[in-house]
């Protein structure tokens, strides 16, 4: 299930974290701060199973055996301990989204919660007004400009996030034309809206 291949995914050598502001999390410099932290280990762990290595033969082989039956984490990060991030998110209202993570910590699968602090208000078509109050999309995109992606990736997704908008918008104009029945390949973003739009004429 989906659990399992999350736990896989972890297995794997990374830094992970969970977008989750409770309140356990933590800033995302202090994430960046832990993971320099858990880098430094790496690579002087690298440095020492390296200087080892300079012994007889026999010790090397014995070395690489180990190395073979119970691989390190070292083993798999690159040569100064880096390892990839992976960022687990919940999406949705927020006591849905209270439950995923609760369920995730009873997985035991030791992901730190992470908060974003910010002054931004989302620019995502809905009531929501405050300060800080963003949607997962605007989450993501401003976490990963946090851990130093390009700030183009963050206001890329702020202009999807604007173009489901005006769809959303002429959807409502027409009258909830059925736009969902075009589909993704038609060029029309507000198919994104369909489900939403047909379950809203159910309703009717």
């Amino acid at each position: 299930g989906d659990d399992e291949r999350l736990r896989a995914l972890l297995a794997s050598p990374c830094d992970a974290l969970l977008l989750f502001p409770d309140d356990s999390a933590i800033s995302v410099e202090e994430f960046v701060a832990r993971r320099e932290a858990r880098r430094r280990e790496r690579a002087e762990g690298s440095e020492i199973d390296g200087g080892a290595a300079g012994g007889d033969a026999a010790a090397r082989r014995e070395g690489a055996l180990a190395a073979d039956s119970t691989p390190r984490e070292a083993d798999a990060s690159s040569g100064d301990g880096r390892v990839p991030i992976i960022i687990v998110v919940v999406d949705s209202t927020w006591q849905p989204a209270r439950k995923m993570a609760h369920h995730l910590d009873s997985l035991g699968l030791s992901l730190p919660h992470v908060k974003l602090e910010t002054e931004l208000v989302s620019v995502y078509a809905r009531t929501q007004t405050q300060i800080g109050r963003i949607c997962t999309v605007e989450a993501i995109g401003l976490l990963l400009q946090q851990l130093g992606e390009d700030p183009e990736v963050f206001a890329s997704l702020i202009e999807y996030i604007q173009h489901n908008n005006h769809a959303l918008a002429n959807v409502q104009a027409n009258g909830n034309r059925p736009l969902w029945e075009e589909g993704p390949d038609d060029g029309d973003p507000a198919w994104y809206f369909g489900p939403k739009t047909k379950r809203a004429e159910a309703r009717v």
